[in-house]
Order: C-alpha cells, then structure tokens, then sequence
C-alpha cells in the first residue's frame, strides 16, 4: 500500500481578501411603508400544489432579526453570490438600514 498512499493533510485554509463593505444611510434613504404603498395579502407558491398565504397580522408579528437576516441573505445571493464571507458585513449594513425600524412601529 506504499504505492497508493495519500498524503497526510494538518491543516488548510482558503484566503480570502480583506474587502471590506461600507454604507452610510441619510434621511433620504428611508422609506416609510403603508398599506397604501404595498400589498396587504400575497399567496405564496413555492412547491407546486402547496400555497401559503400570510396574513397582515402574521407579518406583524415577524421579529426584526428574521427581517433583517432575509434582507442580508437575499442581498448576498443576489449581489455578492461568489462571496459568501461578506455575509456577516451585510447583515451588518441591513441592520443599519433599517434602523430603529422596531420602535418606530414600522413593519
């Protein structure tokens, strides 16, 4: 078996560059929903045969780190999608966006 040994790996590691993400976020930034602006009911499909449909109250309810972990995820597979170690910059970005979104009674 001398012949067909594999080499014996310690330790590896992927580099990746020290790119670093910045926003800066003013006033005019914001966007201040209402239900004048946006739909009130949506039927989702995501599996053929299978529909969802959540209501107003059940978007109310959604807690503002599950928003702003699906506002980063989408980011990154939409804008960065070879880049998955910027995720954690743009959760950072997102949360900055959205601010004091929680208190301010926004959903």
């Amino acid at each position: 078996m001398a012949g067909n040994s594999l080499p014996r790996v310690v330790d590896y590691r992927f580099a990746v560059s020290a790119e670093r993400l910045t926003a800066r976020f003013v006033k005019a930034h914001r966007e201040v929903l209402t239900t004048q602006d946006i739909p009130t009911h949506t039927l989702n499909a995501p599996i053929v045969g299978e529909n969802t449909e959540p209501t107003m109250e059940e978007t109310k309810e959604l807690r503002q780190q599950s928003v702003t972990f699906k506002l980063a995820t989408h980011l990154q597979q939409h804008h960065f999608p070879d880049k998955t170690w910027l995720f954690p910059q743009l959760l950072g970005i997102v949360r900055d966006w959205l601010g004091d979104i929680g208190s301010s009674g926004g959903a």
